[in-house]
């Protein structure tokens, strides 16, 4: 899967963070390069129930005009 996430309105610093079946971390990411955006890419290993967190770290997140936008996608497949 790959997790994106892209802030409107007051600036975010968001985090991302996958929890496995288990309960526990399996990934993490933060900011992409010239961005406090994050971007997750991942090959989840094994079935079963994952849970994508999202943490602010601006102090914005409870302004009412504060958003953002999580997209997944299936990752594209690369040939050469």
């Amino acid at each position: 899967i790959a997790a994106q996430s892209r802030t409107a309105g007051p600036p975010l610093d968001l985090d991302l963070s996958l929890i496995g079946p288990a309960g526990k971390e399996v990934a993490a990411a933060d900011d992409v390069p010239g961005s406090t955006d994050p971007e997750l890419a991942f090959t989840v290993p094994e079935d079963g129930a994952y849970r994508l967190v999202v943490t602010d770290r601006s102090g914005h997140s409870g302004d009412r005009a504060a958003a953002y936008r999580l997209n997944f996608e299936r990752p594209k497949e690369e040939f050469t």
